[in-house]
């Protein structure tokens, strides 16, 4: 069976019926890698909007998407603003205090995180129930603007049953400034994107939610690594790729304590992952914070993870533009997307 890209956005909610969801995984992955080679441009900047009723990808380059376990299709834009404003620059959140400051040795912070988990529930469930709060720069409202006089993050809330039933409910969260004339400018283009809106609720039948990773991750590295690659080119895309497989596993459940353990014994081999100085996330939640640096979006950016002191869990995933903003329309360093995992 052959699956071109028209193909892929028609089924994006569900492999086609008798399809190996192997082999779907594979031909999503080529799919993925073939708009990877004819959209990676350093002036242009990937669309983070999601497909078919899906989470998107938070991915740079050219592997944005959907993010609840399908591939994305890539879909780029340049930024542009959303009505007439004198704004000088888009809006985007406040860095985190040490998130351009390198702290010690990841490796150490990491190693001494896996082994003070508890491991003895290695056969629990993962929770199949994640909410998280979501914000791009190319975060899109309502009809389609893009929203450049604030900061609207969006709250999105997923549930699925064993049987890959669900339901799926995003709705808009309460809109931040810069400043003043930011929140004016804002009320003058008719509050997009106000707190509340209902921006998607889809509901799963059995059979109808495809995770990407449904039953457990195995506990030894190589193992690990090449089940993360599943739809995801670690080898070609490097540690960047593998903090965003992490992020679309936790955007999809919960990972249990035996796989949280692996993940952080398998970043922690990472030799480009640094400690940062960052003790709290945007929820004021004490965390270690590691961060990789990456060129493979077309602009230098820093990937963030961070990670609760006692239970490992992932917090939060930050991207912050290093400099060479391209087209984009944001001084530089800036915060280009945040998520804060609020399970």
């Amino acid at each position: 069976m052959t699956i071109d890209r028209d193909d892929l956005m028609r089924h994006v909610e569900a492999p086609p019926a008798g399809t190996l969801s192997a082999d779907w995984a594979d031909k999503r992955r080529r799919i993925l890698e073939e708009e990877v080679r004819a959209n990676s441009h350093r002036d242009r900047w990937p669309a983070l909007a999601g497909l078919g009723g899906q989470f998107r990808w938070t991915r740079a380059l050219a592997l944005a998407g959907a993010a609840l376990g399908i591939a994305g299709l890539v879909m780029t834009w340049s930024v542009v603003r959303s009505g007439d404003s004198d704004l000088a620059q888009a809006a985007t959140p406040a860095m985190l205090a040490g998130a351009l400051t390198t702290a010690g040795d990841a490796s150490s912070a990491l190693g001494a995180l896996a082994r003070s988990i508890d491991r003895s529930t290695a056969t629990e469930v993962g929770a199949y129930s994640v909410t998280v709060e979501q914000w791009s720069l190319s975060s899109r409202i309502d009809d389609g603007d893009v929203v450049h006089s604030a900061i609207v993050p969006e709250l999105r809330e997923l549930t699925w049953a064993d049987d890959l039933s669900g339901l799926l409910r995003v709705t808009t969260g309460a809109p931040q400034f810069p400043s003043d004339q930011y929140r004016e400018q804002w009320a003058s283009e008719g509050s997009p994107g106000f707190e509340g809106t209902v921006l998607e609720e889809h509901t799963f039948a059995p059979g109808e939610f495809a995770p990407m990773y449904p039953s457990a991750l195995p506990s030894g590295s190589t193992e690990l690594l090449e089940a993360l690659s599943v739809g995801h080119p670690i080898d070609q895309y490097g540690t960047a790729e593998l903090f965003q497989a992490v992020i679309d596993l936790n955007l999809e459940r919960q990972p249990t304590v035996s796989e949280t353990a692996a993940i952080l014994d398998l970043l922690s081999a990472r030799t480009d992952v640094t400690l940062l100085e960052a003790p709290q996330d945007r929820a004021s939640r004490d965390a270690i914070a590691i961060a990789t640096d990456s060129g493979y979006s077309g602009l230098p950016t820093r990937y963030i993870l961070m990670f609760d002191l006692v239970s490992g869990n992932l917090l939060a995933a930050e991207q912050v533009l290093l400099s060479e903003s391209g087209k984009l329309d944001v001084p530089t360093p800036s915060v280009i997307e945040y998520t804060l995992f609020m399970r």
